[in-house]
C-alpha cells in the first residue's frame, strides 16, 4: 500500500485553486483533493458525483457508470 503525504506544496496549491474557482464552504473539501491529486500526478477520479468537479480544468471526473469492462 502507498501512502501519499500532505505538503506545503499541497496546502497552496488548494489556496490557489480555491481562490481561482471562487470554492465556498464544503465544495473545499474537494478542491483539496483535487490539489492532492494535482500534486501527486493523479488526473483521473473516478466518483458518482461528477457534477462537483467539473470546475476543475486539471482533473478528469469519471461515473463509474460510465467505465465499461
Amino acid at each position: 500500500m502507498t501512502y501519499l503525504v500532505d505538503s506545503n506544496v499541497l496546502l497552496r496549491l488548494v489556496y490557489r485553486l480555491v481562490t481561482k474557482y471562487q470554492v465556498r464552504g464544503k465544495q473545499a473539501h474537494d478542491t483539496r483533493l483535487v490539489a492532492a491529486m494535482i500534486v501527486h500526478q493523479i488526473a483521473h477520479l473516478l466518483t458518482f458525483n461528477t457534477a462537483d468537479f467539473k470546475r476543475f480544468s486539471e482533473i478528469r471526473a469519471i461515473d463509474p457508470r460510465e467505465v465499461s469492462i
